[in-house]
C-alpha cells in the first residue's frame, strides 16, 4: 500500500472544481425531483424493445437515496445508492484536497482507478440483468 501526495496543479484544480461544482448541481436537481410532478420523458430504449434500460428507476432510486429511504431506493434500481455514495465520497475527496492543495492518493495496486470503473460498469450491466429476469 503506497499513500502519494502531490501538489495540486492549476489543471488538476480546475478539473476538481468543475467534478464538484457538476456533483452538486445534480445532487441538488435530485434532491428537489419530484417524481410524481416533474414526470421524464419516455425511454426511447423501452419504446423500441418493450424492454426496461439500464437506467430505467434510476432518478427515483437516487431521490429515494438522498431523502434517505434506502430500502426504497434499492427497490428502484440497484445502482442507485452506490452512484450517490460515488458522487458523495468524491466529492469529500475533492473538497479536502482543494482544501489542503495537496493531491492524496490511496495506491493499494496497480490499475486500481480501472479496474473500480470496470467493476462498477459489470455491476451496473449485471443488476440490469437481474432486473430483466426477475420483472
Amino acid at each position: 500500500m503506497e499513500h502519494r501526495r502531490e501538489i495540486l496543479t492549476g489543471p488538476d484544480r480546475r478539473n476538481r472544481i468543475f467534478f464538484l461544482a457538476a456533483a452538486m448541481i445534480f445532487l441538488g436537481y435530485l434532491y428537489f425531483y419530484t417524481p410524481e410532478v416533474n414526470i421524464l420523458p419516455e425511454c426511447s430504449f423501452n419504446r423500441l424493445t418493450g424492454l426496461p434500460c439500464p437506467t430505467c428507476g434510476m432518478t427515483r432510486s437516487m431521490n429515494s437515496f438522498i431523502h434517505l429511504n434506502v430500502a426504497g431506493s434499492f427497490s428502484q434500481h440497484l445502482m442507485g445508492p452506490v452512484l450517490v455514495m460515488v458522487l458523495l465520497s468524491g466529492s469529500a475527496v475533492f473538497s479536502f484536497e482543494l482544501i489542503t492543495g495537496r493531491n492524496y492518493t490511496l495506491r493499494l495496486f496497480k490499475n486500481q482507478g480501472l479496474l473500480f470503473w470496470v467493476a462498477l460498469l459489470f455491476l451496473w450491466i449485471a443488476s440490469w440483468l437481474a432486473g430483466l429476469f426477475t420483472s
